[in-house]
Parts: structure tokens; C-alpha cells; sequence
């Protein structure tokens, strides 16, 4: 699996946060996919056509970010609503379904995020809720939903399963569809 890991870490000095992400990605890279990472903190504004150019050969594209005020950090934020602008408009989930990879759409992502010390679960709730949202805007689905607090291969884990599940039931669709294409 071609995965894309989007570090939104802002604050240099947040070392723990960057070395999660590291270890997140020797972990999957050990395990046999290929990691492409990228430090937002560190990129201009001209350097998003690399993250751009890549998509249509990423599988999954992971934002990871420590939370700033209850919230995703802002390199994050706004390179998400730059890659809405790079989403296909128009297009219904179920089109989606009936492409190849992703052509009708970004790749699936999932999100890593670092809570903050007076975190609550309810913030991590809204988080997800606007991570899905987020998913639906941009014509893909939100795969998984962590936190560093899981240990590293915990975190691979919940990545791998949601990342099989949604092949799984892409796959059961297109299986379903061309079944009944065939017997009309």
C-alpha cells in the first residue's frame, strides 16, 4: 500500500509528537508499505503540488496533528481546504465505488491526532465528526480515527483495519454491482 503521511506538527519543539509519526511510518514502511511523509512546518506554499502531483498514487492519506485549541493545527486545516479545491465535484459515493483506486475522488485518509492536556472526549468526538465531514467534501471516507496515546502499533493497527475494512466493502460493492449489471 502507498501510504502519504502529512505531518501538521507547527511547534518544532513538540519532539514527541514528530518521533510517533517517525516510528508510525518505519512501522508501516518494516511491514512492506511504501511511506511518503511530509512536514507541513517545513514546505512553502509552492511545495503542495508535490503532495498534489502524488495523490493518484497514494492508497491512504494520513493527516497527523497535534490539537491547538481543540482543534486540528491550522497547516493541517488549510491544507485541507487546498486539496478540496483538487477534489472532483459532483461526484456521489457510489461513483466513487465504481472507479478504479480512487480516480473518482482523493485517496481514503485517516487522521492521527496528539491531544492536549485538558482534552475531553467530546472534543475528540466533534474532531472525528468534522474529520468525516471533511471526507464527504472531498468525495472519499475517513478510514480511521486516533490518537498518539495508543501506543505505535496500535496505531499501525487501526490504520491497516481500516484501510482493509474499506477495500473489503468497496470490493463487496463493485462484486454486487457487476452481478447485477451481468443478470439484467
Amino acid at each position: 500500500m502507498n501510504i502519504t503521511i502529512l505531518n501538521g506538527n507547527h511547534d518544532q519543539a513538540n519532539k514527541a509528537f514528530d518521533r510517533y509519526i517517525e516510528l508510525y511510518r518505519v512501522k508501516l514502511y518494516k511491514i512492506g508499505h511504501y511511506t511518503r511523509h511530509f512536514t507541513l512546518r517545513e514546505m512553502g506554499t509552492g511545495d503542495m503540488r508535490y503532495i498534489t502531483n502524488g495523490l493518484h498514487e497514494t492508497d491512504l492519506l494520513v493527516f497527523a496533528s497535534p490539537l491547538q485549541n481543540g482543534n486540528i493545527s491550522l497547516p493541517t486545516r488549510l491544507l485541507q481546504a487546498q486539496l478540496a479545491q483538487h477534489a472532483p465535484s459532483g461526484i456521489s459515493m457510489n461513483d466513487r465505488m465504481l472507479h478504479s483506486k480512487h480516480g473518482a475522488g482523493l485517496p481514503l485518509f485517516g487522521v492521527i491526532l496528539q491531544k492536549e492536556e485538558d482534552t475531553a472526549e467530546k472534543d475528540l468526538l466533534l474532531n472525528k465528526l468534522s474529520q468525516e465531514r471533511i471526507a464527504a467534501n472531498l468525495h472519499t471516507v475517513l478510514g480511521f480515527f486516533t490518537t498518539t496515546d495508543t501506543g505505535v502499533a496500535d496505531g499501525v493497527s487501526k490504520t491497516l483495519k481500516g484501510y482493509g475494512y474499506q477495500r473489503y466493502v468497496e470490493n463487496t460493492c463493485d462484486d454486487f454491482l457487476s452481478r447485477t449489471e451481468t443478470a439484467c
